[in-house]
């Protein structure tokens, strides 16, 4: 985003109240720099910390070759990462989310080959991995720090319910979250806790849409054979479907004025038309929030999801692309000619 739009953003937020005066002048005075040079600085961060991993690790692992030996190593590397988190600068941060992952890498390593052999490997790195992320999650640290903690820390329950229903019920509660969050953040976000919040909204947006698609083709879950199998699979898609229903409604109850029935009758026929592509729907649903939202990076990434996941629906094999097509060209038609009709009557009604 270019510097006159962080600027006029936030303004709006200062405006709408998002944030008080102190935080927008903070904001205002805040040069971000130039993309390039913030990308070659991170690249510099992280390719110093392959140089001090290096140099130390191995050397350590030599003198000390045991479990206790090897958790100390990642003990201080977690401690000379959260050190650095305290700084500013992007150079410190990106050193410090390496060094972070390295030793919480190493913990896992280590302690998960520890634990008793009734335990999967899966369990076991999330047996090591799920506390490790919490709690790094609420330590005093950086906005991406945060980020990548609660992502991982989403990934690593997902490992502990594998494949099967528990994993579709789980997929759904996180699209509930992410709708819910978003559709809230002018509340949340003036609270102190909005440090906490924001990371983990991101995490469970990304992983949601994530599991969304692969709930498409059901890479997790083999093809329903059962009657039990294919209600939960119709019920997550059901599930999909009335968020981005009740999103819609909610998001033009106002802006719609005299055409009011115009968004849940066209929201209604997408739906049907693609109730098979929970990725696509929920990508798209959680776009326009992020967009009704003001955040930027979420409405670049979103679209961006839905077109993957429009490539994974397209070329999957449960139906085939003649049907599909159809599906999306209708889908399509639908959308244009609410479009024109808004254009051409529905701004005169207002």
């Amino acid at each position: 985003m270019k510097r006159a739009g962080q600027l006029a953003l936030i303004t709006d937020w200062q405006r709408a109240g998002i944030i008080d005066d102190s935080t927008a002048q903070t904001l205002q005075d805040k040069d971000p720099g130039r993309w390039w040079l913030n990308l070659l600085m991170g690249f510099a961060a992280w390719f110093a910390a392959v140089l001090i991993i290096s140099a130390t690790m191995g050397p350590w692992v030599l003198l000390v070759d045991n479990a206790l030996g090897r958790s100390l190593y990642a003990l201080i590397l977690l401690s000379v990462a959260w050190q650095l988190l305290r700084n500013q600068g992007l150079f410190v941060e990106q050193l410090a989310l390496a060094l972070s992952l390295s030793g919480q890498g190493v913990l896992i390593f280590v302690w998960s080959s520890e634990l008793p052999s009734v335990l999967d490997w899966s369990q076991s790195i999330t047996a090591v991995g799920l506390p490790l992320a919490l709690a790094l999650f609420w330590l005093p640290g950086s906005y991406r720090h945060r980020q990548l903690c609660g992502l991982f820390a989403l990934l690593y329950i997902s490992m502990l319910l594998e494949a099967g229903p528990l994993l579709l019920l789980y997929a759904g509660l996180l699209a509930v979250l992410a709708v819910v969050g978003w559709s809230t953040r002018q509340q949340w976000a003036r609270h102190t806790a909005a440090c906490y919040l924001r990371p983990a909204l991101d995490g469970v947006t990304l992983f949601a849409m994530a599991l969304a698609v692969f709930a498409q083709q059901g890479v997790w879950y083999d093809l329903p054979q059962h009657a039990a199998d294919v209600l939960w699979v119709q019920g997550y898609r059901l599930n999909i479907a009335l968020l981005t229903v009740c999103v819609v409604v909610w998001i033009f109850r106002v802006d719609l004025g005299h055409w009011r029935w115009a968004a849940p009758m066209t929201v209604l026929v997408v739906v049907v038309l693609l109730f098979q592509a929970p990725g696509m729907l929920l990508a798209s649903t959680l776009g326009l929030l992020a967009f009704h939202a003001r955040s930027w990076l979420w409405s670049l990434l979103s679209p961006l999801i839905a077109l993957v996941a429009l490539a994974e629906w397209y070329y999957n094999l449960q139906l085939s692309l003649l049907h599909k097509s159809w599906l999306l060209m209708l889908a399509g038609i639908v959308l244009l000619a609410c479009y024109w009709l808004w254009q051409h009557r529905g701004r005169a009604a207002q």
